[in-house]
This record gives C-alpha cells, structure tokens and sequence, in this order.
C-alpha cells in the first residue's frame, strides 16, 4: 500500500503533464528550496520505579530538508496539484528525514506573484540513530511568491502538520513557471 501511494504521488503529476489535452497552455511550475522543520514525538518519560502509570514528555527534533515540488495548475491558475520530495537530516548525528507528498491547493495570482494555501498529504520518514519512524501526515500549509522575472519567483512557505502539537515547518523556495506572468 506504501508502494503504491508513493507511486501515484510521483506519477500522478507526470501523466497530467503528458496527458494534457492542451499542451503548454496549462501552467507547471517547479519550486526548489531550503525548509526547517520542528517535530514533536511523544516518547515514553523515564520511570525507575512508581506506583502511578507512566506519562509520555514531548521529545522536540529539528530537521533541516531540500524540497523539490512540481505542481500544474488550472488554465485560470486557481487551482494546483502536483507532488513533492524531501530529505534532510534531524539535529541529532547519524538521522535523515525523507518524504513524499501529494500536493493539493488553491491561489491568487497578481501581478507581482501569488498567494495561497495548500495541502500536502503523504509519507515521513525519520531515522535517528538507527531508529525508524514512518508516518502518513497531512499539513496545511500558506504560500507567497514574489515575481522578479517573467517566469521567476522567489518564496515562502510555512504549515503545521495536523495531529502533533508543536510540529511546524517554514521555508524559502526558488520556483520556475512554464509561463510568464500576465
């Protein structure tokens, strides 16, 4: 089942570009960047002996990711989809962060960029120190971009991913668009 998501979340975006009636009238877009993310996990507290049941401490990791998210849009540009890919390291010495999404959204388009919001469902992966975690997350996420060429943009994200108090992720992007903005 993992394999599977996976693939249509890498498929899917490649078969709208290829299948597309309308060849080069509906805009793609790939956006490149840097994101930091803070994740909760809650672990077990350490108890030597008690008479009480034992409490779960929120553990706090930081992780720092390159991304790289290819999205076609509508013809009228309001709505996207596409997917994207992560990896990067934890805080801690020998850990990765690596992930897959499905990208869903809507947004503005102006003159000098967009605005929007988007939704991005798929795999985590975390290993630190030889420990696995491979989660399903879904993360709501803001988006605005600055045009600075026709077909230029420079950005920023950031979202929360939904079930984990405390577990945030902000970034900055570079985007190409397969059309210039009007």
């Amino acid at each position: 089942m993992r394999r599977a998501l996976l693939a249509l979340a890498i498929a899917a975006p490649l078969a709208g570009c290829a299948l597309d009636q309308h060849r080069f009238e509906r805009p793609a877009r790939l956006r490149v960047g840097a994101t930091s993310h803070a994740l909760a996990t809650d672990t077990p507290g350490a108890v030597a002996r008690s008479t009480t049941p034992t409490t779960t401490e929120s553990l706090a990791r930081n992780a720092r990711t390159m991304s790289a998210q290819f999205t076609m849009a509508t013809r009228d540009e309001t709505f996207f989809a596409g997917g994207e890919v992560e990896a990067g390291v934890l805080d801690t010495e020998r850990s990765n962060f690596a992930g897959a999404y499905g990208i869903a959204g809507v947004q503005l388009v102006g003159r000098v960029g967009t605005v929007g919001a988007e939704l991005a469902t798929g795999w985590r992966g975390l290993r630190d120190d030889g420990d696995d975690v491979n989660s399903y997350i879904a993360e709501p996420r803001l988006r605005a971009e600055l045009r600075f060429a026709p077909q230029w943009t420079l950005g920023a994200v950031g979202g929360a991913t939904m079930g984990e108090r405390g577990s945030w992720m902000g970034g900055i992007y570079l985007g190409v668009h397969s059309r210039a903005f009007e």
